[in-house]
């Protein structure tokens, strides 16, 4: 998952969990500004199956959640039943391809929780 992508979750109100890491990378944990980087600038970078279970997935049934990689190596995408995270009954899809399963749960993520 890309820094700005964790910074959106951070900003959309994701529970930050620990540890968190700051923007160069090169530093976790307690951040004491030696990088440059404050903690306000910490992000954490929750896991495929943590992103699932804040989507509501694990909890009622992952019949309508899919996560799929595309052919010919394009990236992933997610979609899901927005009925399943107790909002409205109509679908809604990443429309864009990420590099990794977790860039692309984590954008769902997004989109289910504007």
């Amino acid at each position: 998952m890309t820094y700005e992508t964790a910074k959106k979750l951070k900003n959309a109100g994701y529970p930050q969990g620990y540890p968190i890491k700051c923007p160069c990378g090169n530093c976790e944990g307690d951040l004491d500004g030696y990088c440059g980087h404050g903690k306000e600038d910490a992000v954490y970078y929750p896991s495929l199956p943590e992103l699932t279970e804040m989507c509501g997935f694990i909890h009622t049934g992952m019949d309508s959640f899919k996560l799929e990689l595309m052919p010919l190596g394009a990236g992933w995408r997610a979609s899901a039943n927005k009925a399943v995270c107790y909002t409205e009954n109509d679908s809604i899809k990443t429309t864009d391809f990420h590099l990794t399963p977790e860039e692309a749960v984590a954008n769902l993520w997004l989109k289910l929780n504007k």
